[in-house]
């Protein structure tokens, strides 16, 4: 009960903090300390560390969880980037036929343009009108699903090659979560062996008094 009591107090404490002992978080860009740290905390929460080995388990764990995490929206951009330039690429063959204004063809040209220092998100609110008949057309005259497989069949090696490391990292936090309970299995046993010996010590003492 007291070492629950501990865990709770632990976790409860900010005690993520003292694994800034094993160096800074592994930030890209992009991602925030605040998710790291947030990500940290529910983990030691729900793992709760008994001691620094265990929390040296729990730090590993948490980077293996954060590389998956990092992994996972690579595949997600990279794939939704090929899918976006096989779209703008029909798009713009569509509009071609049918330009529209000089004003429009010059919007919907510095939508679609791949050398754009803005990113498409930012582009689409520059230039909301262009954006607006990019979605008509696609909706109308183009199948995603039907680009998304065919991208995915081109792109078929990048996408085992990022799997394969999502695979390894997931193969890496399952050995972390064993050995962490490996551990603490050692670490009872230990417990069980010095609670026998205390018994078998104060035994004899027992024996004698009642004895005399």
């Amino acid at each position: 009960m007291k070492k629950n009591a501990k865990h709770t107090s632990a976790s409860t404490s900010g005690a993520p903090r003292r694994l800034e002992l094993f160096g800074p978080p592994p930030i890209f860009g992009g991602e925030t300390e605040q998710a790291y740290w947030e990500l940290l905390e529910r983990v030691f929460s729900a793992l709760e560390p008994a001691d620094f080995i265990d929390e040296i388990w729990v730090r590993d764990g948490v980077d293996s969880i954060w590389h998956i995490f990092r992994l996972r929206r690579m595949l997600s951009a990279f794939l939704a980037e090929e899918v976006r330039d096989v779209v703008n690429k029909r798009v713009s063959a569509i509009v071609e036929a049918d330009p529209g204004t000089e004003e429009q063809r010059l919007e919907m040209a510095r939508l679609l343009n791949p050398n754009s220092n803005f990113s498409w998100k930012a582009r689409k609110a520059r230039y909301p009108s262009a954006a607006e008949r990019y979605k008509k057309i696609c909706e109308a005259a183009l199948d995603l699903n039907e680009i998304q497989a065919m991208v995915m069949g081109w792109k078929m090696d990048k996408i085992e090659r990022i799997q394969a490391l999502i695979g390894i990292e997931e193969r890496r936090f399952d050995s972390v979560i064993r050995e962490l309970d490996r551990h603490r299995v050692v670490q009872n046993l230990r417990c069980e062996l010095q609670n026998v010996k205390a018994i078998t010590t104060i035994e004899p003492k027992m024996i004698n008094r009642k004895a005399g």
